[in-house]
């Protein structure tokens, strides 16, 4: 899945739209997504929390690690792909520039792979010069886990693991739309 993700010829294949929905099995979409076509951002996913914390080294990619505490640090909030919108064209060319980097072999590994596609784009999108959604306007988009208040809830667009993260709000909608069970 998340060598898919990260392969150029998948976005080619959606070239003829401007946005990619990654809509996996455990998320919920809650809205009509047609006013965010209009949106200036290339990718918007949930946030994380906590945060990762992304350290560089040789062409290396350290997430979450305490070694190497001189390097400089980036703090990534959001971007979690379970549920996101992707700008085709934008991931397409970002996607070609990981295929043909340094770091396409730890990305892409199957033992030892360092940091997942969600977190890759949201890292090098933001190298590369893409709009990747903030914690705040993407937790106003979809959730993953964090609070939330019920009156946020009813406006966003959709959660990804409610099962696993937010079960009182997965339960809150199956009560709410069981007659359309």
């Amino acid at each position: 899945y998340n060598v898919l993700m990260l392969e150029p010829l998948f976005y080619s294949k959606f070239l003829d739209s401007k946005f990619l929905l990654v809509l996996q099995t455990d998320a919920i979409l809650m809205r009509n997504l047609k006013p965010l076509v209009t949106t200036t951002y290339d990718y918007i996913g949930a946030p994380w929390f906590p945060p990762y914390v992304i350290k560089e080294f040789l062409f290396r990619i350290y997430c979450d690690k305490k070694y190497f505490p001189y390097l400089a640090k980036k703090i990534i909030s959001a971007g979690n792909g379970g549920l996101s919108l992707r700008n085709t064209s934008k991931l397409q060319t970002l996607t070609t520039y990981l295929k043909n980097s340094r770091y396409w072999s730890q990305l892409t590994a199957k033992n030892n792979r360092r940091i997942n596609e969600d977190l890759a784009i949201a890292y090098f999108g933001k190298k590369r010069g893409l709009s990747i959604a903030d914690k705040d306007y993407a937790s106003q988009i979809f959730i993953e886990r964090g609070n939330i208040s019920f009156d946020s809830f009813s406006n966003l667009y959709g959660m990804h693991a409610p099962s696993k993260y937010q079960e009182h709000y997965e339960n809150f909608l199956f009560r709410k739309y069981e007659n359309l069970l």
